[in-house]
């Protein structure tokens, strides 16, 4: 049986991990799936914005580590590297999304759980969201981009803090430093909608602000603004620019062809 499902809403893709009796934990298997999911719906025109949740009760508690931690117990320095490089896959494919994506987090988000809605674009989580990076607590590090993408989203002091202590935060703690972007009762209706708002808008110019975004985050400013102005030459040469404008003086909704 497979460990994630697809379902389509219009132009929303909701890709649920279904590990239940797991508590959703990070299986080779798992990872596999979402790797391939986040590779095919990236050649998807028609998928104009993503959303990643887990089950209502947990969205993923980290690493499987009934089926990986006996062998990382006697782990060399080498098959760490490779189980990293291999288990990384996953993350990096879900960051590599042209699409915005939308973490839809309830319950416990912790060390690979809370990584990989680190490598969403945006996160929407429950009351009962429970979020934390806790590897220091059984001497690890968070190895799947948490080092990384926290300090990048929250600022390196607090990210620090939480990785330091391996503390947990509740969804108005993460909220209030900026680790996820809206709490709400009906987590995943809120982030549907907010996926919906989304691929209401051109799919051209979402994907270049979230590449321009991109660029700019790892470059100088003067660097990023030239990525801006290139993605700029790029919209001003799209249908769609022309679309938008006409549909906007025609007073009546854009029919958006992505080209």
């Amino acid at each position: 049986m497979p460990d994630t499902t697809l379902h389509e809403h219009g132009p929303v893709a909701v890709l649920t991990i279904d590990r239940a009796a797991e508590r959703n934990a990070l299986s080779r298997g798992l990872l596999d799936e979402i790797a391939a999911a986040a590779r095919a719906l990236a050649e998807r025109a028609d998928i104009r914005a993503v959303v990643l949740a887990g089950r209502p009760e947990v969205f993923s508690a980290g690493a499987d580590l009934k089926e990986r931690g006996p062998a990382m117990a006697t782990a060399t320095g080498i098959d760490l590297w490779r189980e990293v490089r291999q288990g990384t896959a996953a993350f990096d494919a879900l960051a590599a999304l042209p699409q915005p994506s939308i973490a839809a987090i309830s319950g416990f988000a912790l060390g690979g759980g809370l990584e990989l809605a680190l490598a969403c674009d945006l996160r929407v989580a429950s009351p009962t969201a429970r979020l934390g990076l806790p590897e220091a607590k059984i001497g690890m590090l968070p190895a799947a981009g948490g080092t990384q993408r926290l300090p990048r989203l929250v600022g390196p002091s607090r990210a620090a803090a939480l990785m330091f202590t391996g503390d947990v935060l509740t969804a108005e703690e993460a909220l209030r430093i900026g680790l996820v972007d809206e709490v709400a009762e009906d987590w995943l209706g809120a982030a549907l909608t907010l996926a919906e708002r989304i691929a209401a808008n051109s799919p051209l110019a979402v994907q270049l602000i979230k590449q321009s975004m991109a660029v700019g985050s790892e470059a100088s400013l003067a660097s990023g603004l030239r990525a801006e102005a290139g993605a700029l030459g790029l919209l001003a040469t799209a249908e769609d620019r022309h679309e938008g404008l006409a549909a906007f003086l025609e007073k009546r909704a854009p029919q958006w062809q992505g080209r």
